[in-house]
């Protein structure tokens, strides 16, 4: 964290000089690649990041499945990546007051309060979907794989983080209800 502290300052940066900033910011102190690329990433997401905050904030019944997949898309280093869009946030904006500070801080400890202790969200992106490829193929009685085995595991991804209690059963039923729109092939 105290690497990416460093360089809050760029996220200025982020949307149109990005692979620059990281370079430079690993070449001045010979950042790791692992910490360079934890730089970017914090980067790419910020936005991605910010966006959700504020919407959790704003709509406090937001769709579980959304911030988890959210969270997935941000990846295995997404606890780090919240509070660098924090504190880039603080200051890359440095001319709020003290009021709108503890306004920004509070919105993102409501953010990471829903997702750890109100949805339970912390491990979304290991998170594995209900069936996988394979019982997907034998459920609808197809021999090969396509496009609509992503979208099947997409979906179900989705169905669980919504329907936290539901099983493999359920599961299948939900599925086989979608058969259509998920284009599966009529033969296998």
């Amino acid at each position: 964290m105290w690497y990416l502290a460093i360089y809050s300052p760029i996220a200025a940066l982020r949307h149109d000089y990005i692979r620059q900033a990281v370079q430079d910011a690993t070449n001045s102190i010979k950042l790791t690649r692992r910490l360079s690329e934890l730089l970017e990433i914090c980067l790419r997401n910020m936005d991605s990041i910010n966006a959700t905050c504020d919407l959790l904030n704003h709509e406090p019944s937001t769709a579980r499945s959304l911030v988890g997949m959210r969270i997935r898309s941000w990846g295995p280093n997404w606890e780090a990546q919240i509070p660098y869009a924090l504190l880039a946030s603080k200051v890359y904006e440095p001319e709020v007051s003290s009021r709108h500070e503890d306004s920004q801080l509070a919105r993102y400890t409501r953010f990471v309060r829903f997702i750890i202790k109100q949805q339970g969200l912390e491990n979304a992106q290991s998170a594995k979907p209900l069936l996988d490829g394979n019982e997907i193929k034998s459920l609808f009685g197809v021999q090969k794989g396509g496009k609509f085995i992503k979208t099947a595991i997409d979906d179900l991804l989705i169905f669980g983080f919504d329907h936290q209690d539901c099983g493999k059963e359920d599961a299948k039923a939900w599925l086989l209800a979608r058969r259509e729109s998920l284009g599966v092939p009529l033969t296998g």
